[in-house]
């Protein structure tokens, strides 16, 4: 439903490539919840660092302060200083890919990618030493996985859910109940029963991503006949 909701506007203007949309699998157990007056002391002591951190070297005291701050900067050693250059090589390429087959919401995603990797990155070196944070290899590398797993994942979802109008939304529907059939094929039957849509509509989304070449007509195997259906081309 979240991926569904978003528009082509979305997509393309900024708004998705800023997004970390995080999909899991199957629900776990649970777990009774540990009390808050257990927490370690090295967790409460580091955020306590945390919550007191004022980077700025203005004077205590200032009224500006809180308008007005001066960042902390978190250097990256040349191993990862390479490791970056290595990802924005690649992002590079997928953005150039992007351009050719005109998908602006690709190009949106990979021009930001470096800048999430960054994101990333800053999270595990503030995180493995919070005194004096410097971002290695190790959470380069770390991020990079993170950051082309999530552009492609996320590319790929929105790619399968987010329609242009209705039609389409009714074409990406049925395509979604194909992926999710065994051998991503259904008789005709069982995907009409599937749909719920009225015939003539079923035969125009049919038709229309059979010469889109989405998906093509197939003869499936039963216990009596072989029986018409349709199989995805694409997937």
């Amino acid at each position: 439903f979240f991926y569904e909701s978003l528009s082509k506007r979305m997509l393309s203007n900024g708004f998705f490539a800023r997004l970390n949309i995080i999909d899991v699998g199957r629900r776990g157990k649970g777990q009774t919840p540990g009390l808050a007056r257990n927490i370690p002391d090295s967790i409460i002591k580091i955020a306590k660092w945390w919550a007191d951190f004022k980077p700025s070297r203005e004077p205590v005291g200032s009224n500006l302060i809180s308008f007005h701050p001066e960042p902390a900067y978190v250097p990256l050693n040349g191993e990862a200083a390479d490791a970056l250059q290595r990802l924005r090589s690649l992002a590079e390429d997928e953005y150039d890919v992007a351009q050719d087959e005109n998908n602006e919401m690709a190009r949106t995603v990979w021009s930001r990618t470096c800048e999430q990797a960054l994101k990333l990155a800053l999270i595990y070196a503030c995180s493995e030493n919070h005194e004096q944070p410097v971002i290695g290899l190790p959470a380069m590398e770390w991020a990079t996985q993170f950051a082309m797993h999530q552009a492609r994942r996320q590319l790929f979802l929105a790619a399968i859910h987010v329609a242009d109008n209705p039609f389409h939304a009714s074409c990406l529907k049925l395509m979604k109940k194909l992926r999710e059939s065994p051998n991503k094929q259904m008789p005709r039957r069982e995907l009409m029963r599937a749909m719920r849509f009225k015939a003539a509509d079923f035969d125009q989304i049919i038709g229309t991503l059979v010469q889109q070449g989405e998906l093509e007509v197939t003869e499936i195997l039963s216990a009596t006949k072989p029986a018409t259906g349709y199989q995805l081309v694409n997937y």
